[in-house]
């Protein structure tokens, strides 16, 4: 699936509440947290900088919030509109983020909500639970490891 990455901008805080709100606030409730709108955009604004828009033929489709330390490449938020999940998108994302961790020899760790049926996704990607908290697992898809010849 084709997509393009742009950065987002203050202008795109009302498309990124919606699209948080579409995509999360189920997952959110399930475990018990409810947040009002306020909540949702403290959220969001949070490393926002690293947010970048997901466009489908100059549409945004969703967002991505990630970034490369020394240590690690850290995903901090992968959000799709509920009309382009389970058509491979988040796949396609997740694998390129994986190749690019691979190249510079970097693990890739995000967490997931409990209830969050993306978290089957992620342990098919080969990502192991590191730990957990009340609400959400925490996991890793650590370097491969290149065999020597």
């Amino acid at each position: 699936m084709t997509y393009k990455l742009i950065p987002a901008t203050e202008q795109d805080l009302g498309f990124l509440l919606k699209l948080r709100k579409l995509s999360m606030q189920q997952h959110l409730h399930t475990a018990g947290i409810f947040l009002d709108d306020e909540e949702h955009l403290k959220r969001i604004q949070v490393h926002f900088e690293h947010v970048h828009l997901i466009l489908i033929d100059e549409q945004a489709v969703g967002m991505l919030k990630y970034w490369q330390t020394d240590n690690e490449i850290k995903i901090a938020q992968l959000q799709l509109m509920p009309s382009t999940q389970g058509k491979g998108l988040g796949k396609a994302i997740l694998q390129d983020i994986m190749q690019q961790a691979n190249e510079l020899n970097l693990p890739v760790r995000l967490s997931v909500l409990k209830e969050n049926p993306a978290k089957h996704l992620y342990y098919r990607l080969g990502f192991e639970q590191e730990s957990e908290d009340q609400y959400e697992y925490y996991l890793c898809k650590p370097v491969l490891k290149h065999s020597v010849n």
